[in-house]
């Protein structure tokens, strides 16, 4: 799934929304897959561009398998243009693993 930001906000705002959900069960194969447990993986993420010089980015993905391993990973960042060709961006991750 994506969307425009700028179409759900009526231009005040421009960017990204982006989202999706994947399962495979247990005995799926294919040329890149071969999977022996049930998995389950989804996310959502947004870039969105508040004004000429500043931009904030926001994730968040999940997995987990019938193993009982899971992992979520959460990212924030910003992004600031400093001029034309530069520009300086911090971000913030977390990781949490289990399994």
């Amino acid at each position: 799934m994506a969307a425009d930001l700028a179409e759900l906000t009526d231009g005040a705002i421009a960017g990204g929304l982006t989202g999706y959900y994947d399962r495979k069960e247990a005995g799926f194969v294919s040329a890149d897959y071969n999977i022996a447990v049930t998995q389950e993986a989804y996310g959502v993420a947004v870039d969105a561009k508040l004004n000429e010089s500043i931009g904030v980015s926001l994730s968040y993905d999940n997995f987990k398998d019938d193993n009982g391993v899971e992992r979520e990973d959460t990212r924030a960042g910003i992004n600031f243009a400093i001029a034309e060709a530069w520009s300086a961006e911090l971000q913030a991750l977390q990781t949490k693993r289990t399994g």
